[in-house]
């Protein structure tokens, strides 16, 4: 039996393969790559003490970091905030403190602090049309949101906040 194996071994470890022809295709490979876009902010605009007897205003500056397929044209708005009012037309965001206290603020597109960032919706009555329009790179692009606390709000003591919605639409 052993010889038998040893054999057969022999004969399937020695016998050439013997190939006739070979035949081919052609394999598709695809994708198809859709729009997309996040949205993050890496830095909090964050105020720290403001002091209204100052005389000046208190600035302050955040961040937020847009990545989008390359090429895809985008839009970011922010809305009020969770505390904002509407008078003669026109909403201004505003922290608040425990209770019913609230502490004014504004967020600018620039350094300069003349052009508040809107909501991108020609209905509302917060700067409708000031938001920020880009092409996607493919790669994170950043972007300075400047806060801005005016002088002379007496408003009660405490720690004041706000939440506001960061939107990026995009086609």
């Amino acid at each position: 039996m052993q010889r038998y194996l040893v054999y057969c071994g022999v004969l399937i470890l020695g016998s050439p393969c013997v190939l006739a022809g070979t035949a081919t295709a052609m394999l598709n490979v695809t994708a198809t790559v859709i729009s997309a876009c996040s949205v993050s902010v890496p830095t909090n605009v964050a105020f720290g003490n403001y002091n209204p007897a100052s005389g000046s205003p208190t600035n302050t500056t955040g961040t937020l970091n847009v990545t989008c397929t390359s090429s895809t044209p985008y839009q970011i708005a922010m809305d009020a905030g969770a505390n904002a009012s509407t008078a003669n037309n026109t909403t201004t965001r505003r922290m608040q403190a425990a209770g019913s206290h609230y502490l004014p603020y504004s967020l600018y597109l620039d350094s300069g602090h003349t052009t508040i960032w809107g909501d991108g919706n020609n209905s509302s009555s917060l700067y409708p049309t000031n938001s920020t329009y880009a092409n996607g790179t493919g790669v994170v692009q950043s972007y300075s949101i400047y806060g801005q606390i005016t002088a002379n709000q007496y408003v009660a003591p405490g720690s004041y906040s706000d939440t506001v919605t960061v939107t990026v639409t995009y086609s």
